[in-house]
């Protein structure tokens, strides 16, 4: 049967149907209810904020690559004891939310808790004032005690400060260059593990990724 033959069959309403079902079928990730976190929606595309697969690819890319090169990184190859890695602070200079870097940050750290390459060179802590906020729900003050007595008093609710040269925190600055009123968005993400004492950066990874809305 040729192409004439099978529009004179069907008619005009049939052919009409088919191509509103076309145009109705959805992209993936767009079809409603539990998605996979790795598609991109509509909500994506065009929300001026940085679109959630950018940011959780970048999360997976960092945690990965740190925890895989942390023990060749030559600082902490040189330490004489094992380092400590804290959450750090976040510089957003973008219009998304500091709330979604910080959820980024966090899935970052605990890639790094999880890992026991890193556990090897590192002991991963909670934020002190995540800590100190609990323990005061608590009622009682939580002590922290390095077992190789490298720990120095503080008046914080009892809590121990280890020595800075061997503490590290995991920092995040973002930055977004704007183009078009907004329409386009070419955004920087840096994460760097920085040395508290001597400030020097031993580890750095940053990523460009561009959205057109």
């Amino acid at each position: 049967m040729n192409m004439y033959s099978l529009i004179a069959r069907l008619g005009p309403a049939a052919l009409l149907a088919a191509a509103l079902a076309g145009c109705n079928t959805a992209p993936r990730g767009d079809t409603g209810g539990i998605i996979d976190p790795k598609e991109r929606t509509g909500a994506d595309r065009f929300d001026e904020r940085a679109d959630t697969v950018t940011l959780f690819e970048f999360a997976e890319d960092v945690g990965q690559n740190l925890a895989g090169e942390f023990l060749s990184v030559p600082a902490i190859q040189g330490s004489q004891y094992r380092v400590v890695i804290e959450i750090g602070s976040i510089q957003n200079n973008t219009r998304t939310p500091a709330s979604d870097f910080a959820a980024v940050q966090r899935r970052v750290f605990i890639t790094l808790a999880q890992s026991d390459l890193v556990r090897k060179g590192a002991k991963v802590v909670e934020s002190r004032a995540r800590v100190e906020r609990d323990a005061g729900a608590a009622g009682q003050a939580t002590v922290v005690r390095d077992p190789l007595g490298r720990e120095r008093p503080t008046s914080s609710g009892g809590m121990t400060d280890y020595p800075l040269g061997d503490t590290y925190f995991l920092q995040g600055t973002f930055s977004e260059l704007s183009r078009g009123a907004g329409r386009q968005s070419t955004y920087q993400f840096d994460f760097t593990l920085t040395n508290a004492q001597s400030r020097e950066i031993v580890y750095a990874k940053q990523i460009l990724a561009k959205q057109f809305r």
